[in-house]
């Protein structure tokens, strides 16, 4: 594209663009026939006769609405990758913390065989390392490329918006392209990664490997919720005692059994007749399950999915199921499963609604949605009704039947449970019995004072609108009443509780991350 010389007008100061050919003549067209030349009526006469001419005021005019456009898609470009880059090294952080985790459960494995097994612990703590390792290799690489293509996207908006600022006619087209080509440049999708983990094995009479464990290394999908996350984040070295200020109450466990797979147990869905659904963490099968430990039925979807959660009606007509694909089933007499719908963005957990019919969701976006039972969004909370931001990254939601109140586990540090009214207004946000510094110290908390970390990962209500929090932070199983008052431990053994679920009856099933499932009975 031919550029022009721009003059100012010497009275009123307005720009003329002179001709580059003739200069003697001011610019009037824009040839589009040959490649948005800028022409005066001179250049038109002689060398442009019948070609396709634009005024030059309207051609700048389209081009500053295209570039005014593309700049927007710019800004919405370089948002999204800023936050790909804080995932990344979210991302990062998170494998320091699972490397150190699997580290120390070696070690702290290996101490109770002492030296006869030195071996192993050297060899597993080096493997781990080195997928550790290269999983960071792997997202340095990431990141450094995605800060290049964020400083190329900056240095190209930063132009354009110089261009329009000064007036630089003749950048704009070009300017243009070069925008247009970044905005379209699509992004990689995440690498899978190897997660490190540490397979324990408990059987006393087996040989000293067998007694160690042995090494799992898994894939990590990044972009991918992972329902095992709780138990790699868990600090199992926290003291189960420390200052805490919990009350214990009278609890008889009336029955106890451990799931044949003796994986971390992530959902546990009483029913009315004494029988609880159980789910283990990252499987595709859901075990009706009686309190003696045997199996009554068991459902299984497809070998590729993860079952997130799973909900019982409240007259037990329907059972539903959260796949890891979005889709909501309904389990059938048959066992079979019948897809529902599919939910519009990425959920991790799901209940019944007050008024029965709809489900509550808790989304990846930091949202809690519900849908009604054609499968549409009917309403989305993340907002009090002043206005204020309720939650970040809500992981698990559980609604009171009688009141209407809801309870969501808050996975933001620092990590705590938020109890609100059916209108949404909050009754409280419970931290644990941490206090207050140690709340807003939350990075560190519980390190070097003999404190634990309030880590919940299940929740429920109990008949009488008290809340249950399952903490793998202090191992503890807690009631909390409606108004974040009157707090008392339930149980607490040393075991990790992972879910909880109350029958009518007000019996509490507790599930834990080796497997182990407890029914509580603590209200006469």
């Amino acid at each position: 594209m031919a550029s022009s010389v721009v003059r100012r007008n010497k009275a009123y100061g307005n720009p003329i663009r002179i001709c580059p050919q003739h200069p003697r003549k001011k610019i009037v067209s824009v040839c589009n026939t040959c490649g948005e030349q800028f022409v005066c009526l001179l250049c038109i006469a002689a060398a442009h006769t019948g070609h396709r001419l634009v005024e030059t005021d309207d051609y700048l005019n389209v081009k500053k609405v295209s570039l005014s456009g593309l700049l927007v898609d710019s800004e919405a470009k370089i948002k999204t990758v800023d936050e790909r880059v804080e995932k990344v090294q979210q991302y990062r952080a998170d494998n320091k913390k699972i490397l150190e985790h699997t580290i120390q459960t070696v070690e702290s494995r290996g101490t109770e065989l002492k030296a006869e097994i030195d071996k192993i612990i050297k060899d597993f703590t080096q493997r781990s390392k080195e997928v550790g390792e290269k999983n960071m290799e792997i997202l340095e690489a990431i990141e450094k490329k995605l800060l290049s293509q964020l400083t190329d996207i900056t240095a190209i908006v930063n132009k354009c918006k110089n261009a329009l600022a000064n007036d630089k006619n003749a950048d704009m087209g070009s300017l243009e392209k070069s925008l247009r080509i970044e905005n379209s440049r699509p992004f990689k999708p995440f690498p899978v990664l190897q997660l490190p983990s540490l397979i324990a094995e408990e059987d006393p009479a087996a040989q000293q490997l067998i007694l160690f464990g042995s090494m799992n290394i898994k894939d990590w999908r990044l972009e991918i919720f992972d329902p095992n996350d709780d138990d790699l984040i868990s600090d199992t070295s926290s003291s189960i005692t420390g200052k805490s200020k919990l009350k214990a109450t009278s609890v008889k466990a009336i029955a106890s059994f451990r799931h044949v797979t003796q994986g971390r147990i992530s959902t546990v869905a009483p029913t009315l007749d004494g029988k609880a659904w159980i789910v283990k963490g990252g499987g595709c099968e859901a075990d009706l399950m009686l309190q003696s430990g045997d199996t009554k039925h068991t459902t299984v979807v497809e070998s590729y999915l993860n079952i997130l959660d799973l909900m019982v009606k409240a007259d037990s007509t329907k059972t539903v199921l959260l796949c890891s694909d979005g889709t909501i089933r309904n389990i059938l007499q048959t066992g079979k499963t019948n897809t529902m719908y599919r939910t519009k963005y990425p959920v991790t957990s799901l209940c019944e609604s007050a008024e029965g019919g709809n489900i509550w969701f808790t989304q990846d976006d930091g949202k809690v949605v519900k849908y009604s039972r054609d499968g549409e969004i009917s309403q989305t909370i993340n907002t009090d009704p002043s206005g204020r931001k309720l939650f970040s990254m809500p992981i698990r939601v559980r609604v009171n039947r009688r009141t209407g109140d809801m309870v969501v586990i808050e996975d933001s540090l620092p990590r705590h449970v938020l109890i609100m009214d059916k209108r949404n207004n909050i009754l409280f946000r419970f931290h644990g019995d941490l206090t207050l510094d140690e709340r807003e110290n939350h990075v560190e908390d519980g390190e070097g004072q003999g404190r634990t970390r309030f880590i919940p990962t299940a929740v429920c209500f109990d008949r009488n609108n008290n809340v249950i929090v399952c903490d793998i932070g202090s191992k503890s199983v807690m009631l909390v009443d409606r108004r974040g008052r009157a707090t008392k431990s339930l149980w607490r053994d040393g075991n990790m509780p992972t879910s909880c679920g109350t029958q009518p009856n007000g019996d509490l099933w507790v599930g834990f991350s080796n497997g182990k499932l407890k029914v509580l009975r603590y209200l006469s």
